[in-house]
């Protein structure tokens, strides 16, 4: 097949798709129902419109749209669709990802897949045609971070960095790199049951050994949110002068935390098929596993900042960091968080995840 009759398809979605030097038409499924082809495959007259929106999807994802690299006929994905709504470009692209896979096993040592695909957003690098008009498709997330003026003053961070490079960082150091490895792990996976999974492994990293279990999850990490359980709680009241800053202070969603820890656990078991759990893969809601990535994000933000606190305070295990940082840390002056409102982290469990409701992250 040398060209594609686009005519007879009124809307459509083209992917950039990258893992292949050159390809001729390829037509995919029986239908066909995809092609594989490159921008100068296209007809004469869709060019240069289609052209522009593909450097305005380029450029809304922080990518430079140049016509030496990027756009030098690039290679594409066509998916026909049957509308072009959020909710059926995003389908397309799930389905269209599975496309590449088979095209990766047909044509063997093939890579082929999207570039900057958000799965759980539905948005790549590409273009929506909607009878004969062009647009592109727009990241969800700017690109773009703080405009930094001035480089700030050695401290922590670098002092983390610095003892990873040189293999002398201590084990409450080590679990906090580890930790965050896995956070970026999840921030670049496309697939969101993935991400919530990479964050867990790294809430379980700030855990000590031999606790992965979910009582110990609820033990931890209720401390985490200001709501300690048994012992914590009364190890707590015994470092306290006055135990009323304890009552007043303490987390008054705690039961629905306790609740969401051992529900995230329970998909966690049946995600990484160990452990005790009466899910299986087909029970796994994706508006759930979605809303616990953001749980999990919200966890490990929290936890991090206790451990590197206790990093400067010269915490260096973390055994100490669970049984003497946090119980003297929790509820005392020096905690930022008690004195600053933001403590207890409950507006992330009012979120309507069940009816769809987009969660922004700072």
């Amino acid at each position: 097949m040398k060209t594609i009759d686009l005519g007879k398809y009124q809307q459509w979605v083209a992917v950039v798709v990258t893992g292949m030097i050159t390809t001729p038409v390829v037509p995919l499924g029986l239908g066909p129902d995809m092609y594989i082809c490159k921008v100068s495959d296209l007809p004469e007259s869709m060019k240069s419109p289609f052209s522009s929106s593909l450097k305005s999807s380029f450029e809304s994802f922080g990518l430079e749209a140049s016509e030496k690299l990027t756009l030098n006929n690039p290679k594409l994905l066509i998916v026909p669709t049957v509308n072009i709504d959020e909710d059926t470009v995003k389908n397309a692209l799930i389905v269209a990802d599975m496309a590449l896979a088979l095209f990766n096993k047909k044509y063997f040592s093939a890579k082929a897949r999207f570039i900057n695909w958000d799965r759980s957003q539905g948005k790549a690098i590409g273009v929506v045609c909607n009878e004969g008009n062009f647009e592109p498709i727009t990241s969800s997330n700017s690109p773009f971070g703080p405009g930094i003026v001035k480089a700030l003053e050695t401290d922590v961070w670098d002092w983390l960095l610095g003892h990873f490079l040189r293999g002398t960082l201590n084990d409450l150091g080590k679990r906090i790199y580890k930790c965050l490895e896995w956070e970026r792990e999840a921030q670049f996976s496309s697939h969101i049951t993935h991400k919530f999974a990479f964050n867990w492994i790294g809430l379980e990293a700030m855990l000590p050994d031999k606790e992965c279990t979910d009582s110990a999850f609820v033990r931890r990490y209720c401390m985490v949110i200001g709501a300690p359980r048994g012992a914590d709680s009364k190890a707590i009241m015994d470092t306290l002068v006055d135990n009323e800053k304890f009552k007043s202070n303490i987390n008054p969603m705690g039961k629905v935390w306790v609740k969401e820890i051992k529900e995230m656990y329970q998909y966690r078991c049946a995600i990484f098929h160990e452990g005790s759990s009466e899910l299986n893969s087909e029970d796994i809601d994706p508006k759930r596993v979605e809303w616990y990535y953001h749980l999990t994000n919200t966890l490990t933000m929290r936890v991090i900042g206790y451990a590197v606190q206790a990093l400067i305070d010269g915490v260096e295990t973390i055994e100490d960091f669970w049984a003497n940082f946090m119980v003297n840390h929790l509820f005392s002056d020096q905690n930022h968080w008690l004195k600053n409102g933001t403590f207890h982290l409950n507006d992330i469990l009012q979120h309507d995840w069940e009816n769809g409701q987009k969660y922004f992250e700072m």
